[in-house]
């Protein structure tokens, strides 16, 4: 089985969603490895097919980027008619 280091966004979305799944439940198993020159905190994250190690911060800024565009688009969806707005007090 091949090992491979990866960023969280160049996963496929149904590894993004399960691996983020596992993440946020504590499932994983994390460990440190070299990156970008550097060690980084990392996951570990298994399939069928390869072993990733998948660096933290990437899954945080993935995340957070997702959680912004969410809350923009929740503002943008909200609908509120003439006859709920009042001055009146």
């Amino acid at each position: 089985m091949k090992k491979v280091i990866k960023a969280f966004k160049k996963l496929s979305k149904s590894d993004q969603s399960e691996l983020y799944m596992d993440y946020s439940e504590g499932e994983l198993e994390r460990t440190v490895f070299p990156y970008n020159g550097d060690l980084e905190e990392g996951v570990i994250y298994k399939t069928e097919e390869c072993i990733y190690l998948v660096p933290i911060s990437s899954i945080i800024e993935v995340k957070s980027s997702v959680g912004e565009d969410l809350e923009e688009d929740e503002d943008a969806s909200v609908d509120v008619g003439e006859e709920e707005i009042s001055d009146e007090e």
